[in-house]
Formats: C-alpha cells, structure tokens, sequence
C-alpha cells in the first residue's frame, strides 16, 4: 500500500475556485490590478459562494487566459477614466 503523502503529490494541489488573492496570484498580478483585471466584460464573471464570499473558477480563468492574443497585452479599462491615450 502506497503512503497517504505520495498519493496526494500525485493530485493537482492548486483549488477549483480562487479568491480574489489567489487570482491576482494566478496572474502574476498585485492585488489591486487583478481589480483592473476583473473589471474587463470578458473576464469570467465570479461565482457567490455566501453573502459576502464571491470565488472566481480556476478553469474559467484559464480558459480566459488561453482566448487572450499571444504576446499582446490585454486590452484593460484604464485606472484614472479619459479611455485610452489618443494619438496626437
């Protein structure tokens, strides 16, 4: 019989459902970007898990991350309102 630890290495460690810590972690993002982030239309929208709990699915993130354009940054609503910066 295998020990208990070598099974559960075997197992993805990482959680279905991420708060919003763990998202901003998921992508390598402060806290107060992965804000920015979720604000975007097309980022998966969270799921409420209890009255003040709202957890956002790992697989909707991911799959989010895979439709973003390779090597493009994502097109993000800016922090201080104006739109994006007009061409002169």
């Amino acid at each position: 019989m295998k020990p208990m630890r070598k099974i559960a290495e075997t197992q993805d460690p990482a959680p279905f459902a991420l708060r919003l810590a763990d998202v901003a972690k998921h992508l390598c993002v402060s806290r107060s970007m992965a804000y920015v982030v979720i604000a975007d239309p097309s980022f998966p929208k969270p799921k409420a898990i209890g009255p003040r709990l709202r957890v956002w699915m790992k697989d909707e993130i991911e799959e989010w991350l895979r439709s973003r354009p390779a090597g493009k940054p994502a097109r993000l609503p800016h922090l201080h309102g104006g739109g994006p910066p007009k061409a002169a």
